[in-house]
């Protein structure tokens, strides 16, 4: 897998939405674990896009604990 990275220079013009979404990381027993409250595993992925262009600028994978705000 090939990336490319690009350094945005002018940043006066840049208008960032964010966004968050969860990953679930458990196997078929996470219904009895939830139901009881155990062992809640799920990452969330936190994006930050440009508006104009809608390039990703930043992604951050955090734990379950981790806020939006």
């Amino acid at each position: 897998m090939k990336f490319e990275l690009e350094v945005i220079e002018d940043v006066s013009e840049l208008t960032v939405v964010s966004d968050s979404t969860g990953f679930k990381m458990t196997d078929a027993g996470s219904w009895i674990n939830y139901l009881y409250g155990k062992n809640k595993n799920y990452l969330k992925a936190h994006a930050a896009i440009d508006a104009k262009t809608g390039k990703l600028i930043g992604i951050v994978v955090t734990d379950r604990d981790a806020h939006d705000s």
